[in-house]
């Protein structure tokens, strides 16, 4: 399978891509000698990576009929000043209601977050849930 972006620059430090009919605009800060007049395109690659998540699960309460009211999913970037290339994602799950765990009948209820460093393969996946 392949896929054609076409990519423009429509002036100062604007870059905008086209794709699947759909215009996706882009500009740097004012810092950086843009207008900041749409999002970086390394703050949309980051919500990228947050609406898959988000995808997935709601996908996963739609797919077993639990309501997604109270879904949560939010994402916290942090990169390390001193050492550029090391960054870290941080996605934090807040579940929709207490679900009953079927194997037990336990509920479960609260946040999950899966932290994966860059230069690591290690996920590693935390709880506060109580079951």
């Amino acid at each position: 399978m392949s896929e054609r972006l076409e990519v423009s620059f429509p002036g100062r430090k604007r870059v905008d891509v086209r794709v699947r009919g759909f215009e996706i605009a882009t500009d740097q800060s004012v810092k950086a000698g843009g207008e900041a007049s749409v999002p970086q395109p390394f703050h949309l690659f980051l919500s990228s990576m947050a609406a898959c998540a988000g995808f997935y699960a709601l996908n996963f309460c739609q797919s077993r009929t639990i309501s997604a009211a109270g879904l949560g999913l939010s994402m916290l970037w942090e990169r390390d000043e001193k050492r550029p290339l090391e960054a870290r994602a941080r996605l934090h799950l807040t579940l929709p209601r207490p679900i009953s765990r079927p194997s037990t009948g336990k509920v479960s209820s609260g946040r999950w977050s899966c932290a994966r460093s860059r230069n690591t393969s290690r996920t590693r996946l935390s709880s506060r849930s109580k079951f």
